[in-house]
Protein backbone atom coordinates (compact mmCIF):
# COMPACT_ATOMS: atom_id res chain seq x y z
CA UNK A 1 0.00 0.00 0.00
CA UNK A 2 1.62 3.05 -1.07
CA UNK A 3 1.51 6.03 1.97
CA UNK A 4 1.11 9.55 1.95
CA UNK A 5 4.13 10.27 3.80
CA UNK A 6 7.86 8.87 3.98
CA UNK A 7 10.25 10.99 6.14
CA UNK A 8 13.16 11.79 3.74
CA UNK A 9 16.54 10.60 5.44
CA UNK A 10 17.57 14.19 5.15
CA UNK A 11 15.33 15.07 8.18
CA UNK A 12 17.25 12.69 10.17
CA UNK A 13 19.53 15.11 11.58
CA UNK A 14 16.67 18.59 11.74
CA UNK A 15 14.22 16.15 13.84
CA UNK A 16 17.05 15.35 16.19
CA UNK A 17 18.23 19.10 16.80
CA UNK A 18 14.27 19.92 17.63
CA UNK A 19 15.21 19.29 20.89
CA UNK A 20 17.16 22.72 20.93
CA UNK A 21 14.25 24.38 19.18
CA UNK A 22 11.59 23.41 22.73
CA UNK A 23 14.23 24.17 25.29
CA UNK A 24 11.94 25.44 28.57
CA UNK A 25 11.37 29.04 28.00
CA UNK A 26 12.43 29.20 24.47
CA UNK A 27 10.15 31.36 21.92
CA UNK A 28 10.16 28.76 19.70
CA UNK A 29 8.10 26.21 20.77
CA UNK A 30 7.35 22.72 19.24
CA UNK A 31 4.10 23.84 17.66
CA UNK A 32 6.49 26.59 15.35
CA UNK A 33 8.02 23.57 13.74
CA UNK A 34 7.47 22.58 10.52
CA UNK A 35 9.55 19.41 10.25
CA UNK A 36 8.01 15.77 10.78
CA UNK A 37 8.04 14.94 14.36
CA UNK A 38 7.24 11.41 15.77
CA UNK A 39 3.73 12.99 18.00
CA UNK A 40 1.90 11.10 20.53
CA UNK A 41 -1.00 13.23 21.80
CA UNK A 42 -2.20 12.61 25.88
CA UNK A 43 -6.35 12.93 26.51
CA UNK A 44 -5.31 15.56 30.00
CA UNK A 45 -2.75 18.20 30.56
CA UNK A 46 0.74 17.32 31.25
CA UNK A 47 1.20 18.64 35.14
CA UNK A 48 3.69 16.27 36.79
CA UNK A 49 5.86 13.42 36.53
CA UNK A 50 4.92 12.34 39.96
CA UNK A 51 1.76 9.69 39.24
CA UNK A 52 1.78 9.26 43.19
CA UNK A 53 1.21 12.63 43.93
CA UNK A 54 -2.61 13.63 44.11
CA UNK A 55 -1.92 16.21 41.17
CA UNK A 56 -0.46 13.03 39.05
CA UNK A 57 -3.60 10.70 39.60
CA UNK A 58 -5.87 13.42 38.38
CA UNK A 59 -3.66 14.03 35.25
CA UNK A 60 -2.86 10.37 34.90
CA UNK A 61 0.68 11.39 34.97
CA UNK A 62 1.20 7.47 35.02
CA UNK A 63 0.86 7.76 30.73
CA UNK A 64 3.48 10.53 30.81
CA UNK A 65 5.72 8.37 33.26
CA UNK A 66 5.62 4.66 32.10
CA UNK A 67 8.82 4.95 30.53
CA UNK A 68 10.82 7.41 32.39
CA UNK A 69 9.84 6.11 36.06
CA UNK A 70 8.78 2.18 34.88
CA UNK A 71 7.47 0.38 37.86
CA UNK A 72 8.07 -2.84 39.26
CA UNK A 73 5.60 -4.23 37.55
CA UNK A 74 4.20 -3.56 34.78
CA UNK A 75 0.51 -3.88 33.62
CA UNK A 76 0.31 -6.04 30.03
CA UNK A 77 -2.85 -5.84 27.71
CA UNK A 78 -4.41 -8.07 28.79
CA UNK A 79 -3.96 -7.01 32.49
CA UNK A 80 -1.60 -9.48 33.60
CA UNK A 81 1.41 -7.93 35.57
CA UNK A 82 4.19 -8.41 34.20
CA UNK A 83 7.94 -8.02 35.75
CA UNK A 84 10.51 -5.73 35.25
CA UNK A 85 13.56 -7.03 36.63
CA UNK A 86 15.55 -4.05 34.38
CA UNK A 87 14.50 -2.33 37.44
CA UNK A 88 14.11 -4.50 40.84
CA UNK A 89 13.33 -8.35 40.87
CA UNK A 90 10.81 -9.06 44.17
CA UNK A 91 11.04 -12.23 45.85
CA UNK A 92 8.18 -13.36 48.60
CA UNK A 93 9.71 -14.54 52.00
CA UNK A 94 9.15 -18.47 51.60
CA UNK A 95 8.65 -18.52 55.79
CA UNK A 96 6.34 -15.47 55.65
CA UNK A 97 4.31 -14.50 52.28
CA UNK A 98 3.63 -11.05 54.11
CA UNK A 99 7.51 -10.31 53.75
CA UNK A 100 8.63 -9.04 49.93
CA UNK A 101 12.61 -9.21 49.14
CA UNK A 102 13.61 -6.87 46.56
CA UNK A 103 16.83 -6.88 44.98
CA UNK A 104 17.16 -3.75 42.64
CA UNK A 105 18.99 -4.24 39.97
CA UNK A 106 23.14 -3.40 39.37
CA UNK A 107 22.48 -1.96 35.82
CA UNK A 108 19.46 0.17 37.12
CA UNK A 109 21.15 3.85 36.70
CA UNK A 110 19.39 7.14 36.86
CA UNK A 111 20.22 9.61 33.66
CA UNK A 112 22.30 11.36 35.84
CA UNK A 113 24.73 9.15 36.40
CA UNK A 114 22.93 7.78 39.80
CA UNK A 115 22.33 4.32 41.43
CA UNK A 116 18.63 3.07 41.86
CA UNK A 117 18.88 2.41 45.53
CA UNK A 118 16.43 1.50 47.98
CA UNK A 119 16.49 5.37 49.37
CA UNK A 120 14.03 6.11 46.69
CA UNK A 121 11.75 2.98 47.11
CA UNK A 122 11.10 4.20 51.39
CA UNK A 123 10.36 7.62 50.08
CA UNK A 124 7.44 6.13 48.44
CA UNK A 125 6.64 4.20 51.03
CA UNK A 126 6.93 7.39 53.78
CA UNK A 127 4.94 9.48 51.09
CA UNK A 128 2.28 6.84 51.92
CA UNK A 129 2.28 7.04 55.57
CA UNK A 130 2.03 10.82 55.36
CA UNK A 131 -0.42 11.87 52.58
CA UNK A 132 -1.18 15.27 54.62
CA UNK A 133 2.78 16.20 53.93
CA UNK A 134 3.31 14.72 50.75
CA UNK A 135 -0.23 15.62 48.89
CA UNK A 136 0.30 11.29 48.09
CA UNK A 137 -2.34 8.96 46.40
CA UNK A 138 -1.03 5.60 47.00
CA UNK A 139 -3.59 3.35 47.83
CA UNK A 140 -2.34 0.22 48.26
CA UNK A 141 1.28 1.30 49.60
CA UNK A 142 -0.27 2.34 53.54
CA UNK A 143 -1.07 -1.22 53.80
CA UNK A 144 3.20 -2.02 54.00
CA UNK A 145 3.37 -2.12 57.72
CA UNK A 146 7.02 -2.13 57.95
CA UNK A 147 9.97 -1.71 55.45
CA UNK A 148 13.70 -2.16 55.87
CA UNK A 149 16.11 0.07 54.17
CA UNK A 150 19.80 0.83 54.52
CA UNK A 151 20.79 3.81 52.89
CA UNK A 152 22.13 3.81 49.88
CA UNK A 153 21.82 0.03 49.34
CA UNK A 154 20.15 -2.14 46.63
CA UNK A 155 18.68 -4.63 48.42
CA UNK A 156 15.91 -4.09 50.82
CA UNK A 157 12.44 -5.75 51.90
CA UNK A 158 8.78 -5.09 53.25
CA UNK A 159 6.36 -5.95 55.38
CA UNK A 160 2.72 -5.85 54.70
CA UNK A 161 -0.35 -5.52 57.54
CA UNK A 162 -1.11 -9.18 57.54
CA UNK A 163 -2.60 -11.81 55.22
CA UNK A 164 -2.19 -8.26 52.25
CA UNK A 165 1.37 -10.02 51.01
CA UNK A 166 -0.80 -11.30 47.88
CA UNK A 167 -0.85 -8.37 46.36
CA UNK A 168 2.67 -7.26 46.17
CA UNK A 169 3.02 -6.93 42.86
CA UNK A 170 0.76 -3.94 42.97
CA UNK A 171 3.78 -2.08 44.78
CA UNK A 172 6.28 0.68 43.08
CA UNK A 173 3.93 1.44 40.24
CA UNK A 174 4.56 3.37 37.27
CA UNK A 175 5.73 7.43 38.14
CA UNK A 176 6.12 6.40 42.03
CA UNK A 177 9.55 5.48 42.79
CA UNK A 178 11.51 8.71 42.31
CA UNK A 179 15.01 10.11 42.54
CA UNK A 180 15.11 10.53 46.68
CA UNK A 181 18.58 12.08 46.03
CA UNK A 182 17.26 14.62 44.25
CA UNK A 183 14.21 15.48 46.02
CA UNK A 184 16.84 15.21 48.82
CA UNK A 185 19.30 18.15 47.46
CA UNK A 186 15.85 20.21 46.42
CA UNK A 187 14.89 19.73 50.10
CA UNK A 188 18.20 20.66 51.50
CA UNK A 189 18.19 17.20 53.47
CA UNK A 190 21.30 15.65 53.02
CA UNK A 191 20.32 11.99 53.80
CA UNK A 192 16.72 10.96 53.36
CA UNK A 193 17.06 7.48 54.85
CA UNK A 194 18.27 9.25 58.13
CA UNK A 195 15.42 11.79 58.24
CA UNK A 196 13.37 9.21 57.64
CA UNK A 197 14.37 7.58 60.47
CA UNK A 198 14.73 10.28 62.79
CA UNK A 199 10.74 10.73 62.67
CA UNK A 200 11.80 14.76 62.40
CA UNK A 201 8.37 16.31 61.13
CA UNK A 202 9.98 19.58 60.17
CA UNK A 203 12.53 17.40 57.33
CA UNK A 204 9.51 15.08 56.60
CA UNK A 205 7.71 18.01 56.16
CA UNK A 206 10.51 19.32 53.73
CA UNK A 207 10.33 16.24 51.78
CA UNK A 208 6.92 16.06 51.60
CA UNK A 209 6.49 19.41 49.96
CA UNK A 210 9.41 18.88 48.07
CA UNK A 211 8.26 15.80 46.47
CA UNK A 212 4.42 17.00 45.89
CA UNK A 213 6.38 19.90 43.47
CA UNK A 214 9.67 18.87 42.24
CA UNK A 215 8.08 17.18 39.19
CA UNK A 216 5.39 19.81 38.49
CA UNK A 217 7.01 20.54 35.11
CA UNK A 218 5.70 23.93 34.84
CA UNK A 219 7.29 24.99 37.80
CA UNK A 220 10.36 23.24 37.23
CA UNK A 221 12.23 22.10 34.22
CA UNK A 222 11.70 18.79 33.53
CA UNK A 223 14.82 17.95 31.66
CA UNK A 224 16.52 18.26 34.96
CA UNK A 225 14.56 16.14 36.37
CA UNK A 226 16.81 12.15 36.51
CA UNK A 227 15.46 9.29 35.34
CA UNK A 228 15.91 5.42 35.41
CA UNK A 229 13.35 3.96 31.85
CA UNK A 230 14.51 3.93 28.62
CA UNK A 231 13.78 7.80 28.13
CA UNK A 232 14.38 10.98 29.72
CA UNK A 233 12.75 14.84 29.19
CA UNK A 234 14.97 16.41 27.31
CA UNK A 235 13.10 20.00 27.13
CA UNK A 236 9.39 21.02 27.77
CA UNK A 237 7.53 23.84 25.18
CA UNK A 238 5.83 26.42 25.80
CA UNK A 239 2.47 24.74 24.56
CA UNK A 240 3.05 21.83 27.43
CA UNK A 241 4.39 19.66 25.31
CA UNK A 242 7.47 17.06 26.12
CA UNK A 243 10.46 15.98 24.37
CA UNK A 244 11.46 12.74 25.35
CA UNK A 245 14.77 11.35 24.43
CA UNK A 246 16.77 8.09 24.80
CA UNK A 247 18.32 7.79 28.65
CA UNK A 248 22.00 7.58 28.22
CA UNK A 249 22.57 5.31 31.00
CA UNK A 250 19.90 2.67 30.04
CA UNK A 251 20.92 -0.44 30.02
CA UNK A 252 18.29 -2.38 28.36
CA UNK A 253 17.06 -2.76 24.91
CA UNK A 254 17.33 0.63 23.07
CA UNK A 255 13.93 2.23 22.32
CA UNK A 256 12.40 1.77 18.63
CA UNK A 257 12.46 5.61 18.76
CA UNK A 258 15.02 8.52 19.61
CA UNK A 259 13.11 10.81 20.36
CA UNK A 260 9.01 11.42 20.85
CA UNK A 261 7.00 14.55 21.37
CA UNK A 262 4.27 14.48 23.86
CA UNK A 263 1.60 16.49 22.94
CA UNK A 264 -0.18 17.89 26.30
CA UNK A 265 -4.19 17.36 26.49
CA UNK A 266 -6.11 20.21 27.26
CA UNK A 267 -6.49 21.68 30.90
CA UNK A 268 -4.21 23.63 33.32
CA UNK A 269 -3.62 26.88 31.19
CA UNK A 270 -2.95 24.48 27.91
CA UNK A 271 -5.12 24.71 24.88
CA UNK A 272 -4.30 21.14 23.93
CA UNK A 273 -3.03 20.26 20.91
CA UNK A 274 -4.64 21.14 17.16
CA UNK A 275 -5.14 17.71 15.90
CA UNK A 276 -5.99 18.27 12.48
CA UNK A 277 -2.66 20.52 11.81
CA UNK A 278 -0.28 18.00 13.31
CA UNK A 279 -2.04 15.11 11.88
CA UNK A 280 -1.34 17.46 8.22
CA UNK A 281 2.16 18.33 9.41
CA UNK A 282 3.03 14.48 10.12
CA UNK A 283 3.57 15.48 13.97
CA UNK A 284 1.35 13.47 15.27
CA UNK A 285 0.89 9.43 15.30
CA UNK A 286 -0.29 8.10 18.17
CA UNK A 287 -3.29 10.16 19.89
CA UNK A 288 -4.99 9.00 23.27
CA UNK A 289 -7.98 11.53 22.33
CA UNK A 290 -9.78 13.36 24.46
CA UNK A 291 -13.16 11.04 24.33
CA UNK A 292 -15.68 14.33 23.68
CA UNK A 293 -13.41 15.27 20.92
CA UNK A 294 -15.01 14.19 17.17
CA UNK A 295 -11.82 12.15 14.99
CA UNK A 296 -13.99 13.21 11.84
CA UNK A 297 -13.93 17.15 12.61
CA UNK A 298 -10.26 16.49 14.18
CA UNK A 299 -8.80 15.20 10.77
CA UNK A 300 -7.88 11.98 12.20
CA UNK A 301 -10.90 9.53 10.59
CA UNK A 302 -12.79 9.70 7.74
CA UNK A 303 -16.30 10.24 8.08
CA UNK A 304 -18.74 7.65 7.14
CA UNK A 305 -21.22 9.02 4.19
CA UNK A 306 -23.48 5.97 4.29
CA UNK A 307 -24.41 6.88 7.97
CA UNK A 308 -27.22 9.74 8.61
CA UNK A 309 -24.57 10.86 11.37
CA UNK A 310 -21.96 10.95 9.16
CA UNK A 311 -19.03 13.14 10.64
CA UNK A 312 -20.61 12.92 13.84
CA UNK A 313 -17.92 11.24 16.76
CA UNK A 314 -21.40 9.25 17.92
CA UNK A 315 -21.16 7.06 14.51
CA UNK A 316 -19.32 3.70 13.78
CA UNK A 317 -16.78 5.99 11.42
CA UNK A 318 -14.69 5.88 14.04
CA UNK A 319 -14.85 2.71 15.93
CA UNK A 320 -12.16 -0.28 14.55
CA UNK A 321 -10.04 -2.85 15.68
CA UNK A 322 -10.36 -6.42 15.73
CA UNK A 323 -8.51 -9.70 17.50
CA UNK A 324 -6.65 -10.66 20.73
CA UNK A 325 -5.48 -7.11 22.70
CA UNK A 326 -2.47 -9.19 23.67
CA UNK A 327 -1.37 -9.33 20.36
CA UNK A 328 1.50 -7.03 19.38
CA UNK A 329 0.75 -5.05 16.36
CA UNK A 330 2.42 -5.83 12.95
CA UNK A 331 2.99 -2.45 11.21
CA UNK A 332 1.75 -3.79 8.20
CA UNK A 333 -0.60 -1.12 7.64
CA UNK A 334 -3.88 -2.95 7.40
CA UNK A 335 -5.32 -1.45 10.15
CA UNK A 336 -4.40 -3.37 13.28
CA UNK A 337 -1.82 -0.51 14.91
CA UNK A 338 -4.35 -0.89 17.82
CA UNK A 339 -6.21 -3.75 18.82
CA UNK A 340 -9.06 -2.93 21.24
CA UNK A 341 -12.25 -2.69 20.41
CA UNK A 342 -14.75 -5.10 19.15
CA UNK A 343 -17.31 -3.55 16.07
CA UNK A 344 -16.32 -5.88 13.49
CA UNK A 345 -18.90 -3.93 11.08
CA UNK A 346 -16.01 -1.08 11.09
CA UNK A 347 -15.18 0.77 7.68
CA UNK A 348 -11.84 -0.02 6.42
CA UNK A 349 -9.23 3.34 7.04
CA UNK A 350 -6.31 1.78 5.73
CA UNK A 351 -6.81 4.28 2.45
CA UNK A 352 -3.77 6.61 2.80
CA UNK A 353 -4.48 9.20 0.29
CA UNK A 354 -5.39 11.55 2.91
CA UNK A 355 -4.89 12.69 6.33
CA UNK A 356 -6.89 10.79 8.06
CA UNK A 357 -6.66 7.42 6.16
CA UNK A 358 -3.42 7.30 7.69
CA UNK A 359 -4.91 6.29 11.30
CA UNK A 360 -6.44 3.22 12.68
CA UNK A 361 -9.22 5.25 14.81
CA UNK A 362 -10.88 2.91 18.08
CA UNK A 363 -13.99 5.03 19.82
CA UNK A 364 -15.04 2.11 22.83
CA UNK A 365 -16.02 1.67 26.19
CA UNK A 366 -12.76 1.09 28.37
CA UNK A 367 -11.54 -1.10 31.46
CA UNK A 368 -10.94 1.53 34.04
CA UNK A 369 -13.93 2.96 35.92
CA UNK A 370 -14.92 6.35 36.53
CA UNK A 371 -15.94 6.11 40.25
CA UNK A 372 -16.35 8.03 43.17
CA UNK A 373 -13.91 7.64 46.40
CA UNK A 374 -15.63 8.84 49.74
CA UNK A 375 -14.10 10.54 52.21
CA UNK A 376 -14.33 8.29 55.83
CA UNK A 377 -14.43 11.64 57.99
CA UNK A 378 -17.31 13.99 58.62
CA UNK A 379 -20.59 13.19 57.42
CA UNK A 380 -19.51 9.48 56.14
CA UNK A 381 -17.30 8.75 59.50
CA UNK A 382 -20.31 5.61 59.03
CA UNK A 383 -20.32 3.44 56.64
CA UNK A 384 -24.03 3.22 56.61
CA UNK A 385 -23.90 7.20 55.70
CA UNK A 386 -21.46 5.97 52.79
CA UNK A 387 -24.17 2.91 52.09
CA UNK A 388 -26.71 5.09 52.13
CA UNK A 389 -25.58 7.64 49.83
CA UNK A 390 -24.48 4.91 47.13
CA UNK A 391 -28.32 4.34 46.82
CA UNK A 392 -29.15 7.70 45.43
CA UNK A 393 -26.52 6.96 42.44
CA UNK A 394 -28.52 5.77 39.12
CA UNK A 395 -25.61 4.21 37.09
CA UNK A 396 -27.82 4.06 33.73
CA UNK A 397 -28.26 7.87 33.74
CA UNK A 398 -24.80 8.43 34.53
CA UNK A 399 -23.75 6.24 31.45
CA UNK A 400 -26.42 8.39 29.42
CA UNK A 401 -24.41 11.61 30.85
CA UNK A 402 -21.12 9.95 29.15
CA UNK A 403 -22.88 9.11 26.34
CA UNK A 404 -24.18 12.61 25.62
CA UNK A 405 -21.02 14.05 26.08
CA UNK A 406 -18.57 11.96 24.55
CA UNK A 407 -20.74 10.17 21.75
CA UNK A 408 -19.47 6.59 23.11
CA UNK A 409 -21.86 4.09 24.50
CA UNK A 410 -20.09 2.75 28.12
CA UNK A 411 -20.98 -0.15 30.11
CA UNK A 412 -22.36 0.53 33.74
CA UNK A 413 -19.21 -0.46 36.17
CA UNK A 414 -21.26 -2.53 39.02
CA UNK A 415 -18.06 -3.86 40.40
CA UNK A 416 -15.07 -2.51 42.63
CA UNK A 417 -12.16 -5.06 41.64
CA UNK A 418 -13.71 -6.85 37.89
CA UNK A 419 -13.16 -4.68 35.23
CA UNK A 420 -16.09 -3.56 32.80
CA UNK A 421 -16.89 -5.94 30.16
CA UNK A 422 -14.79 -8.62 31.93
CA UNK A 423 -15.80 -12.22 31.66
CA UNK A 424 -15.28 -12.71 35.92
CA UNK A 425 -18.43 -10.25 35.80
CA UNK A 426 -20.54 -12.99 34.19
CA UNK A 427 -20.24 -14.99 37.68
CA UNK A 428 -21.30 -12.40 40.09
CA UNK A 429 -24.80 -11.49 39.22
CA UNK A 430 -25.62 -11.18 42.53
CA UNK A 431 -22.88 -8.73 43.06
CA UNK A 432 -24.30 -6.50 40.16
CA UNK A 433 -27.68 -6.63 41.13
CA UNK A 434 -27.18 -5.20 44.85
CA UNK A 435 -24.30 -2.69 43.64
CA UNK A 436 -27.01 -1.79 41.16
CA UNK A 437 -29.84 -1.32 43.69
CA UNK A 438 -30.94 2.36 43.34
CA UNK A 439 -33.59 3.11 45.88
CA UNK A 440 -33.67 6.65 47.29
CA UNK A 441 -35.64 5.64 50.38
CA UNK A 442 -32.64 4.47 52.67
CA UNK A 443 -30.61 7.61 51.35
CA UNK A 444 -33.73 9.39 52.31
CA UNK A 445 -33.70 7.40 55.94
CA UNK A 446 -30.02 8.65 57.46
CA UNK A 447 -28.96 11.44 54.91
CA UNK A 448 -32.43 13.67 53.96
CA UNK A 449 -31.76 17.21 54.51
CA UNK A 450 -27.36 16.62 54.31
CA UNK A 451 -25.45 18.61 51.69
CA UNK A 452 -22.84 16.08 50.29
CA UNK A 453 -19.94 17.77 48.33
CA UNK A 454 -18.90 16.39 45.03
CA UNK A 455 -15.32 17.61 43.95
CA UNK A 456 -13.99 16.47 40.14
CA UNK A 457 -10.92 17.60 38.38
CA UNK A 458 -12.97 20.21 35.79
CA UNK A 459 -10.92 19.69 32.88
CA UNK A 460 -11.89 16.60 32.45
CA UNK A 461 -15.47 16.94 30.78
CA UNK A 462 -17.10 14.44 31.27
CA UNK A 463 -17.20 15.06 34.81
CA UNK A 464 -19.06 18.02 35.06
CA UNK A 465 -22.14 16.00 33.32
CA UNK A 466 -21.74 13.17 35.37
CA UNK A 467 -21.90 15.03 38.56
CA UNK A 468 -24.97 16.81 37.26
CA UNK A 469 -26.55 13.00 37.20
CA UNK A 470 -25.80 12.98 40.76
CA UNK A 471 -27.86 16.17 41.37
CA UNK A 472 -30.43 15.18 40.30
CA UNK A 473 -30.92 11.59 41.60
CA UNK A 474 -30.15 12.20 44.97
CA UNK A 475 -32.08 14.99 45.10
CA UNK A 476 -35.21 12.48 45.25
CA UNK A 477 -33.84 11.58 48.61
CA UNK A 478 -33.15 15.40 49.84
CA UNK A 479 -29.96 15.22 49.58
CA UNK A 480 -28.23 18.51 47.94
CA UNK A 481 -25.38 17.50 45.93
CA UNK A 482 -22.96 20.03 45.18
CA UNK A 483 -20.70 20.15 42.49
CA UNK A 484 -16.81 21.42 43.53
CA UNK A 485 -14.53 21.65 40.50
CA UNK A 486 -11.31 21.45 40.57
CA UNK A 487 -8.07 22.71 39.21
CA UNK A 488 -4.68 21.61 39.47
CA UNK A 489 -3.33 24.63 42.06
CA UNK A 490 -6.30 23.87 43.87
CA UNK A 491 -6.85 20.55 44.46
CA UNK A 492 -7.88 20.44 47.68
CA UNK A 493 -8.21 17.76 49.87
CA UNK A 494 -10.67 14.68 50.73
CA UNK A 495 -12.86 15.31 53.59
CA UNK A 496 -11.61 18.88 54.06
CA UNK A 497 -12.71 20.60 50.77
CA UNK A 498 -14.93 18.14 49.25
CA UNK A 499 -16.75 14.88 50.93
CA UNK A 500 -16.51 12.82 47.61
CA UNK A 501 -13.79 12.84 44.71
CA UNK A 502 -15.27 11.35 40.94
CA UNK A 503 -11.96 9.91 39.65
CA UNK A 504 -10.77 7.43 36.87
CA UNK A 505 -9.10 4.45 38.09
CA UNK A 506 -8.46 0.94 37.27
CA UNK A 507 -8.40 -1.50 40.48
CA UNK A 508 -4.61 -2.04 40.12
CA UNK A 509 -3.40 -0.87 43.48
CA UNK A 510 -6.45 0.29 44.91
CA UNK A 511 -9.17 -1.10 47.08
CA UNK A 512 -6.76 -1.89 50.04
CA UNK A 513 -8.78 -2.94 52.23
CA UNK A 514 -9.40 -6.34 50.56
CA UNK A 515 -6.23 -8.76 49.88
CA UNK A 516 -7.44 -10.05 46.65
CA UNK A 517 -5.19 -9.51 44.09
CA UNK A 518 -6.48 -7.05 41.29
CA UNK A 519 -5.19 -8.67 38.16
CA UNK A 520 -5.47 -12.57 39.34
CA UNK A 521 -7.87 -13.36 36.99
CA UNK A 522 -10.32 -15.53 38.47
CA UNK A 523 -11.19 -18.69 37.64
CA UNK A 524 -12.17 -21.72 39.34
CA UNK A 525 -14.90 -22.20 41.63
CA UNK A 526 -12.78 -21.35 44.91
CA UNK A 527 -11.11 -18.26 43.11
CA UNK A 528 -14.47 -17.24 42.30
CA UNK A 529 -15.79 -17.47 46.06
CA UNK A 530 -13.02 -15.30 47.37
CA UNK A 531 -13.19 -12.59 44.45
CA UNK A 532 -17.02 -12.61 45.50
CA UNK A 533 -16.42 -12.36 49.14
CA UNK A 534 -13.50 -9.45 48.19
CA UNK A 535 -16.15 -7.65 46.18
CA UNK A 536 -19.09 -8.07 48.94
CA UNK A 537 -16.84 -6.33 51.53
CA UNK A 538 -15.68 -3.73 49.35
CA UNK A 539 -19.47 -2.95 49.02
CA UNK A 540 -19.70 -3.13 52.17
CA UNK A 541 -17.64 -0.82 53.04
CA UNK A 542 -18.32 1.72 50.30
CA UNK A 543 -14.81 3.60 50.35
CA UNK A 544 -15.69 3.85 46.80
CA UNK A 545 -19.01 3.81 44.53
CA UNK A 546 -17.66 3.05 40.56
CA UNK A 547 -20.26 3.93 38.67
CA UNK A 548 -19.24 3.69 34.63
CA UNK A 549 -16.52 2.24 32.33
CA UNK A 550 -14.30 5.12 31.14
CA UNK A 551 -14.82 5.96 27.69
CA UNK A 552 -11.61 5.40 25.19
CA UNK A 553 -10.73 7.52 21.93
CA UNK A 554 -7.54 6.47 20.49
CA UNK A 555 -6.00 7.08 17.19
CA UNK A 556 -2.83 5.49 15.59
CA UNK A 557 -1.06 5.38 12.46
CA UNK A 558 -1.29 2.32 10.86
CA UNK A 559 2.84 2.12 10.07
CA UNK A 560 3.53 1.43 13.54
CA UNK A 561 4.47 -1.38 15.16
CA UNK A 562 3.66 -2.64 18.73
CA UNK A 563 1.47 -0.48 19.69
CA UNK A 564 -0.90 -1.66 22.18
CA UNK A 565 -3.54 -0.71 24.55
CA UNK A 566 -3.42 -1.03 28.04
CA UNK A 567 -6.63 -1.63 30.32
CA UNK A 568 -4.15 0.20 33.64
CA UNK A 569 -3.56 3.74 34.12
CA UNK A 570 -0.37 3.89 31.83
CA UNK A 571 -2.94 3.82 28.28
CA UNK A 572 -0.80 2.92 25.51
CA UNK A 573 2.02 4.53 26.94
CA UNK A 574 3.05 1.38 28.80
CA UNK A 575 5.46 -0.19 26.21
CA UNK A 576 6.53 3.37 24.23
CA UNK A 577 10.05 2.00 24.24
CA UNK A 578 8.75 -0.63 21.98
CA UNK A 579 6.84 1.24 19.50
CA UNK A 580 8.87 1.65 15.63
CA UNK A 581 7.96 3.20 12.80
CA UNK A 582 9.32 3.30 9.07
CA UNK A 583 9.17 7.38 8.76
CA UNK A 584 11.87 7.66 12.09
CA UNK A 585 14.30 4.77 11.25
CA UNK A 586 16.92 4.57 14.41
CA UNK A 587 20.32 4.68 12.29
CA UNK A 588 22.01 1.76 14.72
CA UNK A 589 19.76 -0.82 16.82
CA UNK A 590 22.05 -1.86 19.36
CA UNK A 591 20.55 -4.76 22.02
CA UNK A 592 21.70 -2.31 24.61
CA UNK A 593 21.89 1.30 24.83
CA UNK A 594 25.95 1.89 24.77
CA UNK A 595 27.99 4.77 25.26
CA UNK A 596 27.83 5.81 21.57
CA UNK A 597 24.72 7.55 23.13
CA UNK A 598 25.69 9.32 25.29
Amino acid sequence: MMRAFRRPAALVTAVALTSAMVACGSDDGVEEASDPLFGYALPRPIVTLNAASSAGAATDAAKVSARLYPGAYLTGPDGRLLPNTDLVTATPDPGNGDIVNYRISDTATYSDGAPVVCDDFLLTWVASKYPDLFSSDLGLTARVNDMTCDAGDRNFSIEFDRGMGSRYRELFSVGEVLPSHTVGQRAGVDDVVAAINSGDTGQLAELGETWASTFTVADNDPAEMPTYGPFRVASRGEDGSLVLTVNPEWRGVRPGLDQVVMWSGPGAGIEGPDFTRLAADHQLYVADVPPETDPVSAGLAAADTSSPESGSASGTATETGTGDPSEPATGSGDGEGIRAGTDETAPDLSDATDVAGRFAVTRDSGTRVDGLRLSESGIFESRENRQAFARCVDRGAVAQAVKAESGIAVDQAPFRIVAPGSQEGENLGDVAARNNDTDTGPTSDRLRGTTVRVGYFADVARYAAMVDTLVDSCAAAGVTVEPVPLGVGDFGGLGSDYDVLLETRSSFGQNPQVSFPASSGASGAATIRNLRDAENTLADETATIPLTAEPRSVAVDQGLSNVVDNPGETGMSWNMDRWASPDFPVESRPTTTTDDDR
